[in-house]
């Protein structure tokens, strides 16, 4: 009766699995992060743009309001800072996406790697139980052969 095969190194597969969805996830937010600070920044340099064209408009009118060129001066300074601590902030996202790609290629590595241990370690073991199989119905047919001879 032949048994179940067991592959000794389960639970580590299942293990690397679990690291293997984590590091997706992680990889995903990551993701979602960059994604989300790139859509800020592009909103950024549009209010920038915008208050350019205010002032600039405001300018050609020959409108002289000093407090209001005052105010749209620092609000234009304040966006390009903040379009700067963005733009540093995404170089930082970019080097951890590419951190957590690198930790996810890993984790496929070794997920794959105990995957074909375990494949051909199945596969032996399939070869094996076919040859016992093979050998024990030889030994029935000989026999059932010497049997009916004698």
């Amino acid at each position: 009766m032949p048994r179940n095969f067991v592959f000794p190194l389960q639970k580590l597969l299942r293990i690397k699995e679990y690291y293997k969805k984590v590091a997706q996830r992680e990889l995903g937010k990551s993701l979602n992060h960059l994604l989300m600070k790139n859509e800020k920044l592009e909103c950024l340099k549009k209010e920038k743009s915008s208050e350019q064209r205010k002032f600039d408009i405001t300018a050609e009118d020959g409108i002289v309001d000093i407090s209001r060129i005052i105010s749209t001066i620092n609000c234009l300074e304040e966006k390009s800072s903040q379009i700067s601590e963005c733009k540093n902030s995404i170089l930082k996202l970019e080097n951890e996406v590419k951190e957590k790609k690198d930790k996810l290629r890993e984790a496929f590595k070794e997920e794959r790697k105990l995957s074909r241990y375990r494949d051909n370690l199945l596969e032996n073991y399939l070869k094996d139980e076919n040859r016992k199989s093979n050998k024990e119905i030889d030994e029935i047919a000989s026999r059932m052969h010497q049997r009916e001879r004698g």
